[in-house]
């Protein structure tokens, strides 16, 4: 999930999961940065993925978790 709005005291950045086809969702913390914005989510496997910010590119290897 992302916010354009700058002024939200909220610096936690999460990603939103769903195994079940969307049917439930489960928020993921990414980095607590206010300036992190980020711009896609893409996974080659349910384990593998990447999120791409305006700062930096994050990687998982265990479908989020870390």
């Amino acid at each position: 999930m992302q916010s354009f709005k700058p002024d939200t005291p909220i610096s936690q950045g999460v990603a939103i999961k769903s195994t079940d086809a969307g049917r439930s969702w489960t928020a993921l913390p990414l980095v607590n940065d206010h300036g992190v914005r980020k711009f896609g989510i893409g996974f080659v496997t349910p384990e593998m993925g990447w999120v791409g910010t305006n700062k930096t590119g994050i990687q998982s290897t265990d479908g989020g978790k870390t």
